[in-house]
């Protein structure tokens, strides 16, 4: 067993540079061996979480859980899985024995506020919805009947339905088929010796056209096609990251939120990212407000201080308005970014269990 240690630092290292794919080829042989190992449970949950793996990683949790139920950091683990397979009452539950063993635990607390939501937000739909009773289809309040059983009643009714016998000799109504019918006669009558060489009929003439300008059609739209569509040149890449920006002014305090204000000028007709805010901090907090324009976004870089992996989450809002939108929410140390479009005064909410630095950048 004193090869287990190495293995467990080995996996925490691949997981601090972010080789989640590589933490999971390590830690499953070696569980397959040693199911008992809480460590490695902890460290492949983790690396399915970042993965969106959320089916493996919600077993990877119960194991943990199993060794550890006075653990409240597990109960939670366990929880957001849960919620992530949208199990919402019973990640309710974990949530709710995660806070019975620690009352001020505040990722719990956050999850369970998501939990309430979400659950309050299928009542409410549920509530202004009808269904169909044969197929279970949501019904719109103008549906007098369901469309997709009329749907499935019209298409039987259409399969059922006796087909119409073709009426009339097609050679005498279709010149295309008449033409298509006689090509392998003219054929063979064209290669024999000695034979008679007739002239085409009206009716053949009409065929000949009609395939000809269909043959002109299809390669008329090929050409279009090629003339239109772009080059490589044409297309534009956008950059994975945002460009380094000016600051004017950086007042940094590690456990309070702070702001930079707008003092950078830009060159006539040039667009650049200036820094519109940084706030830092170590606690779960609100941010003071911030006002941006049409194009801007967001840059974060967190360090965990919890084993294995402390939670990050980022809510962005505007004053008043309660629910907002969730920019991040990661498990363990990264660095991200994510781009905003729409214009307004917003702060944002912040749960973190470790050290952080956002900062706000708008492009002008």
């Amino acid at each position: 067993m004193s090869h287990i240690p190495q293995i467990i630092e080995q996996a925490q290292q691949l997981a601090s540079q972010r080789l989640y794919d590589r933490v999971v080829g390590l830690l499953a042989p070696h569980l397959e061996r040693h199911p008992d190992d809480t460590a490695a449970w902890k460290l492949i949950a983790s690396a399915y979480a970042e993965q969106q793996r959320w089916s493996e990683a919600e077993e990877a949790a119960r194991h943990v859980l199993e060794a550890r139920p006075d653990v409240a950091q597990a109960w939670c683990n366990w929880g957001l899985a849960l919620r992530k397979l949208n199990r919402l009452e019973e990640a309710r539950q974990a949530q709710l024995r995660a806070l019975a063993l620690a009352p001020t635990y505040p990722r719990a607390r956050h999850e369970l506020g998501k939990i309430r939501k979400a659950q309050a937000s299928i009542r409410r739909r549920n509530k202004s919805s009808r269904f169909c009773t044969e197929c279970g289809y949501a019904l719109s309040p103008s549906d007098t009947a369901c469309p997709r059983c009329i749907e499935t009643q019209q298409h039987a009714a259409a399969r059922s339905a006796p087909q119409p016998e073709p009426v009339g000799d097609p050679a005498e109504t279709d010149p295309i088929w008449r033409v298509a019918q006689d090509l392998p006669a003219a054929t063979a009558s064209a290669g024999s010796p000695g034979a008679a060489k007739t002239a085409p009929s009206v009716a053949d003439l009409v065929g000949y056209i009609a395939l000809a300008a269909v043959a002109i059609f299809l390669v008329a739209l090929v050409c279009v096609w090629i003339a239109n569509r772009p080059s490589i040149d044409d297309i534009d890449y956008a950059p994975s990251r945002l460009p380094p920006a000016p600051v004017s002014t950086t007042n940094t305090n590690t456990n309070t939120n702070t702001y930079t204000g707008r003092g950078a000028t830009t060159t006539p007709h040039e667009m650049q990212w200036y820094t519109v805010a940084r706030f830092s901090g170590t606690t779960s907090k609100n941010t003071a407000t911030f006002t941006v324009g049409d194009e801007w976004g967001i840059m974060w870089d967190f360090r965990s201080q919890m084993d294995p992996a402390g939670n990050f989450i980022i809510w962005l809002k505007r004053p008043g308005d309660e629910l907002g939108a969730l920019v991040a929410n990661t498990l363990g140390s990264g660095s991200e970014e994510s781009y905003q479009y729409e214009a307004g005064t917003y702060y944002m909410e912040i749960t973190a269990m470790g050290s952080y630095t956002i900062t706000i950048r708008e492009l002008r």
